[in-house]
């Protein structure tokens, strides 16, 4: 529940200060025992440390004997902590607009953005001397001499991850708002936090899934992923769902969707105002998605080429039968990397099965993957194989989870922190958070031969990846390629995407979306909340150079694809008879929790 705030204050009784204290140092001790349990049990906590440890004295090792330049250094950082004092203490505002130069400019951030940061001097100068802190550090790994690319981005990651959790907004001794509340609330608030981190806490897997969302708020196939559709084809890895069309004709062509497994499909069905999906259908066109059966102990062994022939070619051999037609295929994120090595192989084998293929925010060349070559490196891949080891097989949800919130360290993991446990607000319900919260397992020789033959050796663009005992190469893919990418996606950056679409053999679109990994994606025109570049330069070498080339348009990019695909599906003619008896959409498979797997994972 929120908690309203008093008009007035006021708390002038020496018993009820007395209570608060004592109140005060029984949370503050369970919060720490709490604490203390989860980080005893936590394997990447000390594994991130000790990479954590290994960057910083690579940064330092980068200025070796040069004192001159670490005295300026420290010089600098002095300079810039006088200026926060300045700040903090000169509350004048004609002063400050008097001395208007850079270095004594307040430091603006979110995190600090109540006002209760600046109406107290000693939280006023926490915050902006942390913000100091932060930007000094983050140029002096920039100015720093002796790196390579790995090594700079490698420090940049970690030294994020130990800045963003020294905010003083995370600290309930630092932060004034959690204070304020906890006083108003004559402790009630720090008791609800303590409440909701408890129930955040799996005791018995000893991990912490800090809420993101209030995940009772949906329910799959009454709030999300409820575009009707029909179970057309099931087997142990996928079901095939086709969408009810909305239309009296369709397109003679359909459109399969490879949804990324590492999530679950309905986030390009979320809701009817946001469903990617039914937008789709409702354009004319029949739309197929892949759901992914969440990893237990019957998937535990799959590999590449399992997932490829059991779900990817399974799919595409009953939907080519029901329509008897070339299709049309979208892959998104890893099921667009999956599409692109069984595209590969069907056209190296003369197959003529497939029409035209459409990737969106997929890689295929890995060279340029951006903080994901920090996440996935050869330090950490000996880590995530002893993960897959100690649970079984499968490499747990929760730790994929763990590993793209790092990220977005304040966005995903810190403001939830405070927000959750130091403030005890309730966790508002966010369909997409929802959604993000549903994690899934992952087979391990599947996870381990996507890190070790994309991430790790980039075997793709080489021509050295092997799918079903063949080598295959993209140039051998002719058909008609479509590829979308998001300017803001830290999971496969544009520039990585671009490198790929000159693997192909045949002729590609590129279209470069505002935001990230999903808003970049998931951008009805309904809303037109961000637009889109296009028409620039198909044989431009790089993404920076042909967003420079291309043009900006304030629009949903979904509109692009639709005609694009629209030139590529045939005539229209009637949909698909409605199978009796099959079962509706959403299915089983995407109902499955990981806590319907714990219990043998747990055995």
């Amino acid at each position: 529940m929120e908690y309203d705030k008093p008009q007035n204050p006021e708390f002038h009784q020496s018993d009820e200060n007395e209570d608060l204290k004592e109140r005060l140092v029984s949370l503050s001790t369970e919060f720490h025992r709490l604490l203390a349990e989860i980080i005893h049990y936590d394997d990447t906590t000390s594994t991130q440390t000790v990479h954590m440890f290994m960057a910083l004295d690579t940064l330092q090792r980068s200025f070796g004997t040069n004192s001159k330049k670490l005295i300026q250094a420290q010089q600098d950082l002095a300079q810039r902590l006088a200026n926060a004092a300045k700040i903090t203490l000169d509350q004048d505002t004609n002063a400050l607009q008097e001395n208007n130069h850079s270095e004594v400019q307040r430091i603006e951030n979110s995190m600090f953005s109540d006002d209760l940061w600046q109406k107290y001097p000693l939280f006023d100068f926490l915050s902006q001397s942390y913000l100091v802190c932060t930007e000094w550090l983050r140029d002096l790994i920039t100015q720093a001499e002796n790196l390579s690319d790995s090594e700079r981005q490698e420090i940049q990651y970690y030294l994020h991850q130990l800045m963003t959790s020294l905010s003083p907004a995370n600290n309930f001794f630092t932060n004034p708002v959690a204070i304020q509340k906890f006083v108003e609330t004559k402790g009630r608030s720090l008791e609800k936090g303590l409440e909701n981190l408890i129930q955040d806490y799996d005791s018995d897997y000893k991990h912490l899934n800090i809420s993101q969302s209030d995940m009772n708020a949906f329910e799959i196939g009454k709030h999300v992923a409820t575009t009707k559709g029909q179970i057309v084809f099931k087997n142990e890895l996928i079901e095939l769902i086709r969408f009810d069309a909305s239309q009296g004709e369709v397109y003679e062509r359909p459109l399969l969707i490879f949804p990324p497994w590492i999530n679950k499909y309905y986030v390009l069905d979320l809701q009817a105002k946001n469903s990617l999906i039914a937008w789709l259908r409702d354009q004319g066109f029949t739309v197929y998605v892949i759901s992914w059966r969440n990893g237990d102990n019957v998937t535990r062994d799959l590999n590449w080429d399992d997932y490829a022939g059991l779900g990817g070619l399974a799919a595409i051999e009953y939907v080519y039968e029901a329509h008897k037609t070339a299709i049309n295929i979208a892959g998104y994120c890893i099921g667009g990397t999956m599409l692109s090595t069984l595209s590969a192989y069907l056209f190296k084998k003369k197959d003529q099965r497939i029409n035209s293929l459409t990737f969106m925010s997929a890689q295929t060349d890995f060279s340029q993957a951006g903080m994901m070559n920090v996440v996935v490196s050869e330090k950490t891949f000996s880590d995530t194989a002893a993960a897959i080891v100690k649970n079984k097989g499968l490499m747990p949800g929760e730790l994929m989870s763990d590993g793209f919130n790092t990220l977005r360290p304040q966005r995903l993991i810190w403001q939830c922190v405070e927000n959750n446990y130091l403030l005890g607000n309730d966790v508002k319900p966010f369909d997409l958070l929802f959604w993000n919260g549903d994690q899934t397992n992952i087979p391990g020789p599947l996870h381990l031969t996507y890190l070790q033959n994309f991430y790790l050796e980039n075997q793709l663009p080489k021509g050295e990846f092997t799918i079903f005992d063949e080598k295959v190469s993209l140039s051998d893919v002719t058909c008609p390629v479509f590829i979308h990418a998001a300017a803001g996606d830290h999971i496969a950056p544009y520039e990585s995407v671009y490198k790929g679409r000159h693997l192909f053999g045949g002729p590609t679109k590129f279209i470069l979306a505002e935001s990230g990994h999903i808003a970049g994606v998931v951008n009805p025109p309904i809303n037109n909340k961000y637009g889109h570049w296009s028409g620039g330069t198909p044989t431009l070498k790089t993404g920076a150079e042909w967003k420079a080339s291309a043009k900006y348009q304030k629009r949903s990019w979904w509109p692009a694809l639709a005609e694009w695909l629209s030139q590529h599906s045939g005539e229209k003619t009637a949909p698909p008879q409605t199978i009796p008896g099959a079962p509706p959409a959403p299915g089983e498979y995407v109902r499955t929790k990981l806590a319907d797997i714990h219990q043998w994972r747990k055995s």
